[in-house]
């Protein structure tokens, strides 16, 4: 007890010392003062003046071990750890190491520091020389303040000895004070002349010398004659002390670039080929300035020619252009295959035969049988080919036996036989005696295959698909059809009108008319016309079909404007009242005739009020017969007469009062 408590005043000793050391109090997080148990983030622990053993370690020990321990170490108390015990059991080894006390005080031997700048402000603190912690002290003066800059330790702002620098006019700036810290060459805002003439009891001297003097160019030095792109100069210098500042004073004017672009321009001094052409490519003929000491290529049009592909030339024998040699064989005699010599990229050749090709070595290859139809096989022992031929002597008596057919002749396919001989299949050929029988019929036998789906730009149609050969890919749309002429026209009975378009484009709900009176559709993009929007153009006659000048629909007529009563007499339908439409009228502007065009493509718009039902008949135009009836209720109906091949008639009946509109299509 006696011995720790020696220990604990020697270290409060040695810590008064230091603070004497340093003329500084230290931090009291830093003094080693005890809290009932707690530990501060100083580095001073505090453990209720009690010990806390650490977790045993037992190297090799025996946990049923009566221990018996002796100390073997103590570690004495820092400023970052507190006093430690180190015991080890005689028996088994095993060691425990036990903490007692606080932590010890930190000890302050020396004062850090750091300097202060013009700008940024000092600090200087105590640190511990045992763990190096910096102790901060509220009693203690920390910060150092900045210093400021050199020039700010005066009142005259013009004192050359607080860095202030006089710098006069010239010929090109103004004069200036500068004022720099000689600390830190900082360089503040310089004061300009007329600032400085804001000073009262300036000095005129220095405002006067602070002007700007402006370039004195009356020293001649030089001049130079006018080439092709400049005129002719003097060139005259500054004649102020220290400025070396120049000046050109154009006298003339350029001479001009000069060509000659006659017969007598020669390659190499009045032009150049360049790029040079080849049998790929055109070259270019550029011509040059003739004038002294010019030579500059023509950058104009004019002067720059065009030079004309060459032909190819594969005449050139030599080793370098030859391609492919190759040997005569029993197909083609020997050749030689040479490549244009113009450019190295040209891709041409010329082949060039050599003799006539090799005779056949014939020599009989097998058999007389029906397969060969009586006839002698031969075959070409020439390497590399593969020539065979039937050839005499003929045995007439050898020929296939045919009893059995294999398959029935179809609408794209011959028949099959099988010869009772050989057992080879056998397609017949013309003249044989199968002939007749055994060729493909071309009967197609056709049954319905699927159905087109209409859109709003198409019609929807049955297709029907034949079926007498698994491998006949024959359609139609009509299976009965035998007109050559119109083969693709489906069964009036299996059209489905096409669907509605949508001219709603910017999705309001209402049908969109631009300006010049014209619909589209927003899904496949057809464009109608709607006759009832006059249209008018003061700068020239306006098509009748598209509306536009000069006309992109090939109309032949040209009009005015236009307006449509649509149905003569009937504009607006009357509720529960069939009306039929037939013709529409369409009346010139400026009165001078009328013109009646029968429905035909285009549409027919119904507007009448909300929840309207309306019930519509399309009759043929032929013989009068009704091709589609259809209801449809709401404030809008849609009758697209391009559904129909021809339309006579459309029968019209809404429950309410509706109003007609026609829009016809632009081509």
């Amino acid at each position: 007890m006696k011995k720790k408590l020696l220990i604990l005043f020697l270290a409060l000793a040695l810590a008064l010392c230091a603070f004497a050391a340093c003329g500084e109090k230290q931090d009291p997080q830093g003094s080693g003062t005890q809290n009932s148990g707690t530990t501060d983030n100083s580095g001073t622990g505090n453990n209720s003046g009690g010990t806390t053993p650490s977790q045993p370690t037992t190297p090799g020990g025996d946990q049923g071990c009566q221990h018996n321990y002796k100390v073997v170490d103590e570690i004495e108390a820092t400023c970052l750890a507190p006093r430690k015990t180190i015991k080890e059991c005689t028996i088994c080894g095993d060691r425990q190491e036990i903490e007692e006390g606080n932590t010890a005080s930190h000890i302050s031997s020396q004062i850090v520091k750091t300097e202060a700048t013009c700008t940024t402000d000092g600090e200087r603190a105590c640190v511990c020389a045992t763990c190096g912690t910096t102790m901060f002290d509220p009693n203690m003066e920390q910060v150092i303040p900045k210093l400021g800059h050199t020039y700010e330790r005066t009142e005259n702002m013009f004192d050359e000895a607080a860095g202030v620098t006089f710098i006069p006019g010239n010929c090109d700036e103004e004069g200036r004070f500068e004022r720099v810290c000689g600390d830190c060459g900082y360089n503040e805002d310089p004061i300009t002349r007329d600032e400085y003439a804001q000073i009262p009891g300036y000095d005129t001297e220095k405002y006067d010398a602070m002007e700007v003097w402006g370039h004195d160019y009356s020293v001649k030095i030089g001049e130079g004659a006018a080439t092709c792109t400049e005129g002719s100069y003097i060139e005259y210098a500054c004649s102020r002390d220290g400025c070396t500042s120049t000046k050109r004073e154009t006298k003339g004017y350029p001479k001009g670039h000069k060509y000659i672009t006659s017969e007598e321009a020669v390659e190499g001094v009045n032009y150049v080929i360049d790029p040079k052409p080849t049998c790929l490519y055109e070259g270019k003929k550029i011509y040059v300035c003739i004038n002294e000491g010019c030579g500059e290529r023509a950058t104009e049009d004019k002067y720059i020619e065009v030079v004309p592909v060459l032909n190819h030339d594969t005449s050139n024998r030599d080793a370098a252009y030859l391609e492919r040699d190759v040997a005569a064989t029993c197909a083609l005699p020997a050749y030689k295959v040479y490549r244009c010599c113009v450019d190295a990229l040209c891709e041409v050749t010329e082949t060039v035969y050599e003799g006539e090709p090799l005779p056949h070595l014939w020599e009989v290859s097998g058999p007389q049988t029906c397969k060969t139809e009586g006839k002698t096989p031969y075959k070409c022992t020439r390497q590399g080919c593969e020539e065979t031929k039937l050839d005499t002597p003929i045995d007439l008596n050898i020929k296939h036996t045919y009893e059995s057919v294999v398959k029935e002749a179809t609408c794209i396919n011959n028949a099959v036989y099988k010869c009772a001989v050989c057992e080879e299949e056998y397609a017949p050929y013309e003249n044989d005696d199968f002939y007749k029988n055994g060729f493909a019929h071309g009967v197609h036998v056709f049954e319905y295959s699927e159905t087109v789906a209409p859109t709003c730009s198409s019609i929807g149609y049955k297709i029907y698909a034949c079926t007498a050969d698994e491998n006949c890919v024959v359609t139609r749309k009509d299976p009965n059809n035998t007109d050559l002429n119109n083969p693709d026209l489906p069964l009036k009975e299996d059209i489905v009108a096409r669907t509605a378009h949508n001219f709603d484009l910017d999705g309001n709900g209402t049908i969109d008319v631009s300006p010049d009176g014209k619909i589209t559709c927003a899904v496949c993009f057809t464009q109608y016309r709607d006759i009832t929007t006059e249209i008018t153009n003061g700068n020239g006659t306006l098509c009748l079909g598209c509306g536009n000048n000069p006309c992109d629909c090939g109309l032949s007529v040209e009009w005015n404007g236009y307006v449509s009563p649509i149905v003569p007499s009937e504009h607006v339908l009357a509720a529960n009242k069939e009306t039929v439409i037939s013709s529409i009228e369409w009346t010139e502007v400026e009165n001078k005739g009328t013109v009646d065009l029968a429905i035909g493509e285009g549409m027919i718009i119904v507007d009448g009020e909300e929840n309207t039902t309306y019930t519509i008949k399309v009759y043929d135009k032929a013989d009068g017969t009704l091709l589609h009836t259809f209801e449809v209720s709401g404030d809008v109906v849609l009758v697209d007469l391009y559904d129909y091949l021809e339309v006579g008639q459309v029968a019209i009946t809404a429950s309410t009062t509706a109003i007609v509109y026609l829009y016809s299509i632009v081509k």
